[in-house]
């Protein structure tokens, strides 16, 4: 078989076992439009850990539920490079800010899920789950300032990304002073570490192996 035939097999496998993956885990929406596997591996590590998610596999509509009662859920996923993750990359963008209407949807979120991968990562090095849905004083305080710089610059020079960026460092700083730590959950890998950990670990950077990774979990040792 020559060099073309052999691509075009293997090429016909990878799709082949990708629509099948498809119709098994995301009712028929093909796992690799808008980065469908990556919201999917999120949810398979919120369940390893305890946390019952629903995901939508539309790209319309909101990202996901959890527990059958936090029903607006966001879901934000980055690509990072280098050689080490740290805090301030498990980050997410909220875009259209010059509009009141998609300002005001990043108060109405029940949770939201940051999750960093690296670009050939099947599943997320790092993830920080936020729970806002009884209300949480440090995200509002963030979103609000994150958004008066915004429409300050938008005001002078309405050009450019219309979008606001917050990453995890900046929550888990935000939260503290208020004394909501509680409103977060911290994961490296397929765990649940302590909040504590995950901030040590990344701020002290998480070493990044690139290539294929396979995630690992205490509980599948």
């Amino acid at each position: 078989m020559n060099r073309s035939r052999s691509f075009a097999r293997q090429l016909q496998d990878c799709l082949e076992q990708s629509y099948l993956l498809s119709d098994l885990y995301n009712n028929g929406n093909w796992i690799f439009d808008n980065y469908n596997y990556r919201t999917l591996s999120i949810g398979s590590v919120l369940m390893e850990n305890g946390i019952s998610i629903t995901l939508n596999a539309s790209r319309k509509g909101r990202d996901a539920k959890i527990d059958g009662r936090r029903a607006n859920i966001e879901i934000k996923t980055t690509k990072v490079g280098g050689n080490t993750l740290k805090l301030h990359n498990v980050k997410g963008e909220f875009d259209k800010q010059n509009t009141e209407a998609q300002r005001d949807k990043l108060y109405a979120y029940d949770g939201v899920i940051f999750a960093a991968f690296e670009e050939r990562d099947a599943f997320p090095r790092a993830m920080l789950y936020l729970d806002t849905s009884k209300g949480c004083d440090g995200w509002s305080q963030l979103v609000h300032e994150k958004q008066e710089a915004f429409l300050e610059r938008w005001a002078e020079s309405p050009k450019g990304r219309d979008s606001i960026a917050i990453n995890a460092e900046e929550v888990i700083e935000s939260v503290a002073l208020w004394n909501q730590k509680k409103h977060c959950r911290g994961f490296i890998g397929m765990d649940e570490v302590g909040l504590q950990e995950f901030v040590l670990q990344l701020r002290d950077g998480l070493p990044i192996s690139h290539g294929v990774h396979v995630p690992s979990s205490r509980s599948m040792d």
